[in-house]
């Protein structure tokens, strides 16, 4: 009798990539993907995604901080500095921060300029609000490059993160996943229910073998949440 060999399921290397199974555990996944085509591919794309959501453990910076900085400019300042006259060593500490707040003012730029939508070459992600409030029904549309043509459907493939800390694994911080399904006009639709603590998820895409993916060259997408 053949036996058939059970691939780990994507929580077991979710909790690999993670550093959080025990040693007689951690040598039993192990032990399949370094025999196995697939599982090692299905590992790196896990630890890129935790990787894609690390950021958000930092606290964000002050919500009127960046309000003030384009005051500043719209009145003429573009240097970010006390208007009285500091020590050198009192220059010197400031000198971070201002070079902060130039990094926010760009990235404020840049946030009246995008589009909830990101290619990957040919391919683009949309989401439906493209800010999602926690606990929210959200529409994704994804319109495949070259790499995923001529699918009947695909795989969302995606990584939820709370900005703060590690919540509990069945909630957060893990793997889940979404069929979406031809729309008839060249595009892959599906609807997916927000967790009510969301903050943070990053996507990729993939066919249903699991061969193919898209993963926006390694940067993969991200919608974060509206509050």
């Amino acid at each position: 009798m053949i036996g058939l060999r059970r691939h780990p399921a994507w929580h077991q290397l979710n909790r690999l990539a993670d550093g959080e199974l025990d040693a007689d555990s951690r040598a039993r996944v192990m032990a399949h993907v370094v025999s196995c085509s697939k599982c090692p591919q299905s590992l790196s794309f896990v630890r890129r995604l935790g990787e894609a959501g690390r950021d958000m453990k930092h606290p964000s910076p002050p919500k009127n901080l960046l309000a003030e900085v384009l005051q500043h400019r719209s009145e003429g300042d573009r240097v970010i500095l006390p208007a009285a006259s500091p020590s050198s060593r009192r220059k010197r500490r400031l000198l971070p921060a201002a070079a902060a707040a130039a990094i926010i003012v760009g990235l404020g730029v840049a946030s009246l300029t995008l589009t909830p939508e990101v290619g990957a070459g040919a391919s683009e992600l949309k989401f439906f609000p493209p800010q999602p409030v926690p606990g929210e029904r959200i529409r994704v549309e994804y319109r495949p490059g070259v790499e995923l043509t001529g699918e009947t459907a695909l795989r969302l493939r995606l990584r939820l993160r709370q900005s703060d800390d590690e919540p509990p694994r069945g909630v957060l911080g893990t793997l889940d996943e979404l069929v979406l399904e031809p729309d008839g006009d060249g595009r892959f639709v599906g609807n997916y229910q927000l967790p009510p603590d969301f903050a943070y998820a990053a996507f990729a895409v993939e066919n249903l073998a699991g061969d193919r993916l898209d993963d926006r060259q390694g940067h993969f997408w991200s919608v974060r949440a509206h509050t």
